[in-house]
């Protein structure tokens, strides 16, 4: 395929690659961004717009590590996709401010997503993570985290650094043990910890005065627990 290309005009290169990025089909998406590296192409704008224009291209540029063509990108939405890791380039997308990447492969994220200061919502649900990494901490800003139906069996305590967080939900993990440091959420408003393994729950929980709603259901929690969690906390519904 090579040495075709190579006896083409460039231009008749690039008019092909911008043809199959605007195909339906993935398998016409995956072989412009080959085409794209195996050409060693540098973008132009028109393509560069072309490459950020659905959730299929966004995905290879991930896969591909071509995050230059992201860096204007505020949300990154990726769904159904099959890879299993995020590219450290990511950090480089200092723009971003919602990350909603939910039915993938994913089994961990890089360090890098600590440079994503202006992250409001980051949405890792129904993957394949096994913990929430302590660079969490570094996303000051966020407001909505959610790693529901992963396999995390370990929550790093530096997630009470999250001061302005008001939605955390890790609904059907392998959780056995709640930080106490979950009490220095005092914005939280929504915390889900249905269906893990949790035998006990931190008493520092009694601080989040402004939960709304607390989802333990599916946890081997004794009636004790459950009822001091709600003398202390009259007025959030805690679902058991």
């Amino acid at each position: 395929m090579s040495s075709v290309f190579n006896s083409e005009d460039p231009k008749d290169i690039l008019s092909r690659i911008k043809r199959l990025l605007q195909s339906p089909e993935r398998n016409h998406i995956e072989l412009a961004f080959q085409l794209i590296r195996g050409q060693n192409i540098d973008p132009d704008p028109q393509m560069l717009s072309l490459l950020s224009n659905s959730g299929h291209t966004i995905a290879f540029c991930l896969r591909y590590g071509l995050t230059e063509a992201l860096q204007n990108l505020e949300k990154l939405y990726v769904y159904n996709e099959t890879f299993a890791q995020l590219p450290a380039e990511i950090g480089n997308l200092r723009n971003l401010v919602e990350i909603e990447l939910r039915s993938n492969k994913l089994k961990e994220l890089p360090r890098q997503i600590a440079f994503l200061k202006k992250l409001r919502l980051l949405d890792l649900e129904n993957n394949c993570l096994e913990k929430v990494p302590s660079e969490i901490a570094y996303l000051q800003n966020l407001e909505y985290l959610s790693f529901a139906f992963n396999q995390v069996n370990y929550l790093d305590e530096n997630i009470g650094a999250l001061g302005k967080l008001k939605l955390l939900s890790l609904e059907a993990n392998q959780l056995t043990y709640i930080p106490p440091q979950i009490g220095s959420l005092k914005e939280l408003e929504f915390l889900d910890l249905s269906y893990n393994q949790l035998g006990k729950l931190p008493e520092s929980m009694k601080e989040l005065k402004k939960l709304h709603v607390c989802n333990l259901i599916g946890n081997p929690l004794s009636n004790y627990s459950i009822q001091s969690l709600q003398e202390n906390l009259p007025y959030t519904r805690i679902k058991y």
